[in-house]
């Protein structure tokens, strides 16, 4: 019977996954440019306080190849009020985003990248961290809802 259920919520986590369309998300800064698979959540509201711009999620690693070093780290590091150890010349682009989900109330690091685009269509849109997350449902964005139509 055990086996019975685990097989049936398996099935309909899988069927779920499948169900999700995938939209291909590309964002590039300083010169940089990283090609990324993501999912449209309905849930993701969040958006910079002062621009209202919405804001993707993005697990650490997708953020890799777009991101210098120095800045990655400090991406990853979970200390968004460390940003005065950035250099100079990626501060201004740096965006502290705070966010409250059903795990608490959170700081997010957050970048204005120089452009996002999702499924070929440039989009206004900031990009920001959740370093304790390593994926969604096997992509690494998580798009408001706003942006993907």
């Amino acid at each position: 019977a055990a086996v019975a259920i685990i097989a049936v919520i398996c099935g309909r986590y899988a069927g779920r996954k499948r169900g999700a369309p995938e939209y291909r998300v590309t964002v590039t800064f300083k010169g940089r440019r990283a090609e990324l698979t993501g999912i449209c959540d309905s849930g993701n509201l969040l958006s910079e306080p002062i621009t209202g711009r919405p804001v993707m999620i993005v697990t650490g690693e997708a953020l890799k190849s777009l991101l210098p070093e120095e800045v990655y780290r400090w991406f990853l590091a979970g200390d968004p009020l460390a940003v005065s150890a950035l250099p100079a010349e990626y501060i201004r682009a740096v965006k502290l985003i705070p966010a409250e989900s059903v795990g608490g109330r959170k700081l997010l690091a957050g970048i204005l990248p120089d452009s996002v685009t999702v499924s070929g269509e440039e989009k206004n849109a900031l990009v920001a961290v959740c370093p304790d997350i390593s994926g969604f449902m096997g992509c690494d964005v998580l798009i408001p809802a706003v942006l993907c139509g």
